[in-house]
């Protein structure tokens, strides 16, 4: 009957599965580890120690991980396969927070980067118009200057601005040119 089913043939085509069984994309140390234990159950049903200590090693180099990989999951002693699982994915764990942490600083690097060049491109465009005269100011003088009271008549201010005559609706007659240099001539000898 032996012959005719192939039992010792299927355990060692179950051995043979159980050593090559690699860690497949997308699939989690828990899956990879249950998987290499059913393999050795199999062909070893009534020895769980002789299935402990071959699923650890195939376990082991299945993961795929660096050469780094290994001796950092046997650093936290795992006794069992399951202490194991957890070890490596722990493992894993600390890996991708750390690649993670890199990506976050090479990205803030280049936005400091962009900064520190527009700052000197402000910097640069605004020493290029400290080199022009400021003429914002120097029009609203002009205009200040051509602007006269119709109620006192005095050059820099409108009516509506006066502080002389506060006189209701009354219209006050318009002083002449001879009117206004006499009076601006009184306004600066009364100021010395």
């Amino acid at each position: 009957m032996e012959l005719h089913f192939g039992h010792s043939n299927i355990k060692e085509s179950y051995l043979v599965e159980a050593k090559l069984r690699k860690r497949k994309s997308g699939e989690t140390f828990k899956d990879l580890g249950q998987s290499i234990e059913d393999l050795y159950r199999r062909p070893y049903p009534a020895s769980p120690d002789t299935v402990q200590e071959n699923s650890i090693k195939t376990f082991l180099d299945a993961c795929g991980e660096s050469d780094e990989f290994r001796p950092s999951v046997r650093r936290s002693r795992p006794k069992t396969l399951q202490d194991h699982v957890t070890s490596a994915m722990e493992t894993e764990c600390i890996r991708l927070s750390e690649r993670h942490k890199n990506s976050i600083k090479k990205t803030v690097y280049s936005v400091e980067t962009n900064n520190k060049d527009q700052y000197s491109r402000r910097k640069i465009e605004n020493s290029a118009q400290r080199g022009r005269p400021n003429t914002s100011n120097y029009r609203k003088t002009k205009v200040e200057d051509s602007v006269t009271c119709y109620n006192c008549g005095e050059i820099g201010h409108n009516s509506s601005q006066c502080g002389q005559f506060q006189t209701g609706n009354s219209v006050l007659p318009v002083k002449t040119d001879g009117e206004k240099a006499v009076s601006q001539l009184n306004g600066s000898r009364s100021e010395q």
